[in-house]
């Protein structure tokens, strides 16, 4: 779950303290009706420029579909802290720090950001957002170093080039954003049209096209609390491989083994083998 905690002495009087942190507390709970009661109901949330699933959202439905949720998916303990916030006159200036793993690459992110959160009438009109986004984006594409320690402390083994790793980052993004969504329609995005499946679950045998994988998907429902672990990714030619540990999906652990293929510039998953490895 994201966090948008507070660690600052804030310059404002008491009520502008509350009011942020209200507005916080309630968008890092995913509370709609607690948010948009702070709100406008045509409020603007506008994302840095290049920002990850950024862009400008409106409305507070929009806001938390969008955005809090989006980064939930995505990044593991995603969190904003407030180290500071000061009065504009016209609007609040907070300035914090963020710090997330994201989950496909396991490589860290920690990025000093501000916001500007303009009110009317009490709510909030407008929010925007100004944070080095590069940082982001590399943490998105670009796996854990061989041989360095992911934010577990355990090792990630990667080998290729950056374009490559970046790409075969991207497919297991969609991968995994469908698998905790219950959406298969994103997770198809991740295969090649021609890709296969191998493995057992319950003592059946799932095994044969892709399409068998969407099929269970759909019907088991999404994983929300599904926690992946890319273990290794090695490149070779317009070939690779990954290795990738999933805990708690739908309450059971897997190992998955995928084959990449790289065609036209865009890698994606040609196979996918499992191999269950106990319950959560």
């Amino acid at each position: 779950m994201s966090t948008y905690q507070n660690s600052a002495d804030e310059i404002l009087s008491v009520g502008s303290t509350d009011r942020v942190n209200s507005l916080y507390d309630a968008f890092s709970a995913g509370e709609l009706d607690a948010f948009a009661a702070l709100c406008a109901t045509d409020v603007e949330w506008i994302q840095s420029e290049g920002f990850p699933y950024g862009g400008r959202h409106v409305g507070a439905r929009a806001v938390l579909e969008g955005v809090r949720n989006t980064l939930d998916h995505y990044w593991e303990g995603f969190g904003f802290e407030r180290r500071e916030v000061r009065d504009l006159g016209d609007a609040l200036l907070v300035i914090g720090v963020y710090t997330g793993t994201h989950r496909a690459t396991g490589s860290p992110v920690r990025a000093e950001a501000a916001h500007v959160l303009e009110f009317e009438g009490g709510l909030l009109r407008r929010f925007r957002q100004f944070t080095d986004t590069k940082l982001f984006h590399d943490a998105a594409t670009s796996f854990s170093h061989a041989g360095e320690a992911d934010s577990s402390g355990e090792q990630v083994l990667a080998s290729g080039g950056i374009d490559d790793l970046k790409g075969i980052a991207a497919a297991l993004e969609h991968y995994l954003l469908g698998a905790r969504t219950g959406e298969s329609s994103i997770m198809r995005l991740a295969f090649h049209d021609q890709a296969t499946t191998h493995g057992t679950l319950g003592g059946e045998l799932i095994s044969g096209p892709i399409q068998v994988l969407f099929d269970w998907h759909d019907q088991n429902g999404p994983a929300e609390r599904l926690d992946a672990k890319v273990r290794s990714v090695e490149v070779s030619g317009l070939t690779a491989h990954a290795v990738v540990e999933l805990r708690d999906w739908t309450g059971v652990d897997f190992i998955d083994r995928f084959s990449f293929s790289k065609e036209r510039g865009r890698w994606s998953i040609v196979h996918k083998s499992f191999e269950v490895i106990g319950t959560s």
